[in-house]
């Protein structure tokens, strides 16, 4: 059995990210490129966010017993080779 609640709280994390990402993004690319703050902050809500789905797949491959993947990469393959993701 996955470990619900971990993944729950995970994608409302993931989810309140994406949240302040709209609330900050440029309205386009000129205003991205000509404030230093937005892109630093845009970049790190995106990083994080990454990071947020890594981890969630991570318990997903750590619940289902896929093996140990050596890199993070390594996790996306075990995921799509167990045809969890395509």
């Amino acid at each position: 059995m996955l470990d619900e609640e971990r993944i729950l709280a995970k994608v409302d994390e993931l989810k309140s990210y994406i949240d302040e990402l709209k609330q900050i993004i440029p309205k386009n690319l000129e205003s991205y490129k000509s404030s230093i703050e937005k892109r630093r902050a845009c970049e790190r809500l995106l990083h994080i966010s990454i990071e947020c789905v890594m981890g969630i797949c991570s318990i997903i491959v750590s619940n289902l017993r896929l093996g140990l993947p050596s890199e993070e990469g390594d996790i996306i393959k075990e995921l799509r080779e167990a045809n969890v993701i395509t």
